[in-house]
């Protein structure tokens, strides 16, 4: 009779889990996240979070910058606004 693959005997259930699969991550996430915020104010930008309101959003739609319905796409808002300032430059 042949095993399924979702049996395990006993002895292969206790194995000890290789060392590799122990190591802990070389960089621990708020480090990371610190430096991406470095890099960024080096190239001149800067990370915000704004609220926008449904008017905005219509204008937005008006206009025929976005797509009705991409209205609650965050990242289709994010290239309208992109696109909205790079028209302004």
């Amino acid at each position: 009779m042949e095993k399924s693959n979702f049996e395990m005997t006993t002895a292969e259930a206790v194995q000890p889990v290789a060392a590799a699969d122990m190591r802990k991550p070389l960089f621990k996430a708020g480090s990371i996240r610190s430096r991406r915020s470095r890099e960024r104010r080096r190239d001149g930008l800067r990370c915000v979070t704004i609220e926008i309101r449904d008017e905005e959003l219509d204008a937005f739609v008006r206009r025929g910058s976005l797509s009705d319905a991409a209205r609650c796409d965050v990242e289709a808002i994010k290239q309208t606004i992109y696109s909205h300032f790079d028209r302004r430059s």
